[in-house]
């Protein structure tokens, strides 16, 4: 027990736990021995208003004391309540402050993503959620968008944050699923215990924002479902999860729920893509053709769907895609030619359409200038190579092995000055190698000029 000394209001000793008592607490026994009401007054330590905060921080915590002295001061009614008032208004704005820092880290957290530098945006993740465990928001997410609205009664001006109300509810949530995201991508599989507590506590908070089964989401969304990307991605993630963790029961129903829902979002007569960027599906069990409610995402910029069952021709509408960068596509079951559309693709970077039954030949006005990496090996191409790729200037890597390509091998294949795979492997080709060729001085010549005469006819 400690001893502190009262004057003023009351004089006199009171007996403490320093270690258990709170500010309110210390107002209530000394408005007590005062015969006065709690918010009528005012304790003062060491020349410090002692303030209630949010009512949970002891007294030793404060720095107080044994044989701290403290004076109580009174106030009128309508001061006292003016001061808890203020002292609300100021827990709140910290909690919002704290809140649009955790969302500027998030913000940034996504666009190292983006970059594929996992590791670094592991490390600003947690600092976002450091920010909000200290401010205790993780478990209070509706409390915290209440926090911004009230902050509209004090100051007009808050209005310029009341976006972030709604964004607020479910980010912590949507941060700690990114969190599991990296590590996954980060392949440490030391991270499975971690990452399943973060995929519960994810998993409470939507419910808690969301309403159980995402009623409250739906409602608001005039009977949409919203939501069910989101779920999509989570249930993916608790299913990698639970498979590496050994529990096979609950990653299967995990992965068949994700399925069910990707098969819901794909199959909705109104499914909106309008702003979807990238969309990554590779390595699953998918089957199909490419989804057509793609068709409208005119921003795409990239599509990987490879190692799945899709089938079908490819959709025309890819040619619409003039942002598109990546199209990764390789391992599936798509067939028949290219659609003339493809010629539209002037940003494409990356195509692998390899081991699939594409057949028919390369469009001859298929020349993106910036296209790198050209992977179409293992389909059922046919005819000659013509001007395909003439104008392509940044290509590094031409795989068009495997297929039924004849003819010669044209001149103008030595012209692309930054070409250093070249691979011909079992194809109908015949004649001689370009002399052209060797002016390539960063093509691989011990490996893929020997792979361009191999099993052809030279």
């Amino acid at each position: 027990m400690a001893k502190l000394k009262i004057a003023s209001t009351w004089s006199g000793d009171l007996q403490v736990e320093l270690e258990q008592w709170t500010v309110p607490m210390l107002r209530e026994e000394v408005a007590k021995q005062s015969s006065m009401l709690p918010e009528t007054i005012n304790l003062i330590c060491a020349g410090k208003v002692l303030k209630d905060g949010d009512g949970s921080e002891k007294l030793s915590q404060l720095g107080i004391k044994n044989n701290a002295k403290i004076l109580a001061t009174r106030v009128s009614a309508d001061e006292g309540k003016s001061l808890v008032a203020e002292e609300e208004r100021s827990r709140r704005l910290t909690r919002v402050k704290a809140m649009m820092m955790g969302l500027m880290l998030h913000a940034n957290a996504k666009k190292l993503i983006r970059r594929q530098l996992y590791k670094d945006a592991l490390e600003v993740l947690t600092m976002g959620e450091t920010i909000h465990e200290k401010h205790e928001m993780v478990d209070c997410d509706v409390d915290v968008t209440f926090d911004c609205f009230h902050l509209l009664n004090f100051n007009p001006l808050m209005n310029l944050i009341t976006w972030l109300c709604f964004q607020l509810v479910d980010n912590i949530p949507l941060l700690q699923i990114d969190m599991v995201w990296c590590y996954f991508m980060l392949r440490d599989i030391s991270w499975l215990s971690v990452a399943g507590m973060h995929l519960q506590k994810a998993r409470e908070g939507i419910e808690r924002a969301h309403g159980k089964d995402s009623f409250r989401m739906r409602l608001l969304q005039a009977g949409r479902h919203p939501e069910l990307a989101l779920h999509l991605r989570m249930e993916l993630l608790e299913g990698v999860v639970a498979y590496h963790s050994g529990q096979f029961d609950k990653s299967r129903k995990a992965l068949t729920s994700a399925q069910a829902k990707f098969f819901q979002i794909f199959s909705a007569a109104n499914f909106n893509l309008k702003y979807l960027l990238r969309l990554r599906l590779d390595g699953n069990h998918f089957i199909g053709k490419t989804p057509q409610c793609l068709c409208n995402s005119f921003d795409l910029a990239g599509l990987y769907l490879s190692d799945n069952h899709l089938y079908g021709r490819i959709p025309n509408w890819l040619g619409n895609m003039s942002e598109l960068v990546d199209l990764i596509m390789p391992n599936n079951h798509l067939q028949g030619p290219f659609p003339p559309e493809f010629c539209q693709l002037q940003n494409l970077q990356v195509l692998n359409l390899a081991e699939n039954n594409i057949s028919g030949n390369l469009p001859s006005c298929f020349n993106p200038p910036q296209i790198q990496q050209v992977h179409l090996s293992r389909n059922k191409l046919h005819g000659q190579l013509k001007d395909a790729f003439f104008n392509s200037s940044s290509l590094v890597t031409l795989d068009l092995g495997y297929n039924r390509f004849k003819g010669r091998i044209l001149n103008w294949i030595g012209q692309l000055s930054k070409l250093t795979y070249l691979i011909f492997t079992h194809n109908n080709l015949e004649g001689e190698v370009p002399h052209l060729l060797c002016h390539l001085e960063q093509l691989c010549l011990k490996c893929h000029i020997y792979c361009a005469i191999w099993n052809n006819y030279a």
